[in-house]
């Protein structure tokens, strides 16, 4: 699958936590930025844009947190074993693969960092 390289990462930056987004294009000297911050001046979280769009055609990153339009069943986007997988946040439920198909119903509700209540 071709898909763009880019990436946003949670900062806890001198305006507090944010998200920031920036491209594979925007290096300097190995230091991701955005045009106003060095990604790597702060401690952060960065997550990778996995390639897909939910159903609304918002980018899907790593650490999105999608429900199931039709049954509620909610997923986290992970980076594991060299592919994004979507865990599901049931104890009874296992992780699906990502591609297009299965996209077609699930929405972005939030994510794993300024969202954490909706894994429980």
């Amino acid at each position: 699958m071709n898909r763009e390289i880019k990436f946003r990462a949670f900062c806890d930056t001198d305006d507090g936590l944010e998200m920031i987004y920036f491209g594979s294009l925007q290096c300097d000297n190995g230091l991701w930025f955005d045009s106003t911050k060095h990604i790597d001046d702060y401690e952060s979280s960065i997550m990778q844009f996995i390639g897909l769009k939910d159903k609304n055609g918002v980018d899907i990153y790593e650490g999105d947190i999608l429900e199931d339009v039709f049954n509620g069943n909610r997923i986290k986007i992970r980076y594991l074993a060299n592919s994004f997988v979507g865990q599901y946040i049931s104890e009874h439920l296992y992780g699906t693969n990502l591609d297009n198909r299965n996209y077609l119903h699930w929405h972005i509700i939030g994510n794993i960092h300024e969202n954490s209540e909706l894994l429980k």
